[in-house]
Order: structure tokens, then C-alpha cells, then sequence
């Protein structure tokens, strides 16, 4: 299933349910060039899990970027949120000169 095939450069959360909310991947830690998995704990302390993703770029900040054409498909998982997202928004650009074709799942609980 591909839910991101896009160059993310940063994710700003904002206007969480009742809260307010702010993630600004301070904590991604992985600087590689080579497409990996793993994970690591958001501002709000939920766990956010990427596949096939690397964190060889930043702008103004720590930045993931997203496979394209990888096993399995890239892509970002947070854990939950409580009180779940009023406005999701963030800047994105194309990292190569390949097109690439964003999708957005959500899941409610």
C-alpha cells in the first residue's frame, strides 16, 4: 500500500482536538543516505515509525525523506494522538526529477 512517495521535508501538526500540537522531527535522529526503517518519539511523546525513509537533508530542521519505488512503499506512521488532529499542514517538495504521487490515509479509532 503506498501512502507517501513524496520528499517530506518537515510536518507541522496543529490544532489537535483540544490541545494544540507541534511536530516539528527534532527528534529523528537517523542522518543516513540509505533508505531504512525505523522509528522515534515525537514532541508529544507518541511514537512515529517510518519505512524506507532517510535523513541525509535538512531544511531549517531536521527533514524525512520517503522512497519512492521501494519494498515495502515508504512511508509515516504516527502513534496516536489524543484528542486526534484539527489541521494537519506541511511544506513538501520533490527531491529528484522523478514525478512523485502523494496519498493520505487516516484511521479513526
Amino acid at each position: 500500500m503506498r501512502n507517501f512517495t513524496v520528499f517530506l521535508l518537515l510536518i507541522f501538526l496543529s490544532s489537535m482536538g483540544f490541545s494544540q500540537g507541534h511536530e516539528t522531527f527534532d527528534n529523528f535522529d537517523y542522518d543516513g543516505s540509505s533508505y531504512q526503517d525505523g522509528s522515534f518519539e515525537g514532541q508529544d511523546g507518541s511514537t512515529w515509525e517510518y519505512l524506507q525513509s532517510r535523513g541525509d537533508t535538512d531544511i531549517n530542521g531536521s527533514a524525512l525523506m520517503l522512497g519512492r519505488n521501494r519494498t515495502p512503499d515508504a512511508e509515516l506512521t504516527s502513534g496516536t494522538i489524543s484528542g486526534g488532529i484539527g489541521t494537519l499542514q506541511f511544506p513538501y517538495m520533490q527531491a529528484f526529477t522523478n514525478d512523485v504521487e502523494m496519498k493520505f490515509m487516516s484511521t479513526a479509532i
